[in-house]
């Protein structure tokens, strides 16, 4: 399960306390979401580790396991078309009436 917010990326990957997972699994995981996320596999600046919890809230879900939290360059941004998502958000929608001239 993965979150991103302000291009920092926080990853968790399910694993017991005395088991962290090798870091070839937590890049390989962390480059699947992104591609996902982005449509593109983008740099990755920073990964950290942020130690093992039972109890982690990423993305309205909770789950247990180990944290990472990795930073995308701010001149990145997602693959979805910018224009076609603030038509989505406008109040008139992408059914807005044209006229004809």
């Amino acid at each position: 399960m993965a979150l991103i917010e302000a291009n920092s990326v926080t990853l968790v990957v399910p694993a017991g306390a005395d088991s962290p997972p090798a870091a070839s699994a937590v890049e390989s995981r962390l480059a699947l979401w992104l591609e996902v996320q982005y449509g593109y596999l983008p740099p990755v600046e920073d990964l950290e580790g942020l130690g093992w919890r039972d109890r982690w809230d990423v993305g309205g879900r909770t789950s247990a396991g180990w944290g990472y939290r990795a930073e995308v360059p701010r001149h990145l941004g997602p693959a979805r078309d910018p224009i076609e998502a603030s038509r989505r958000h406008h109040p008139a929608g992408p059914t807005t009436t044209r006229r004809s001239g």
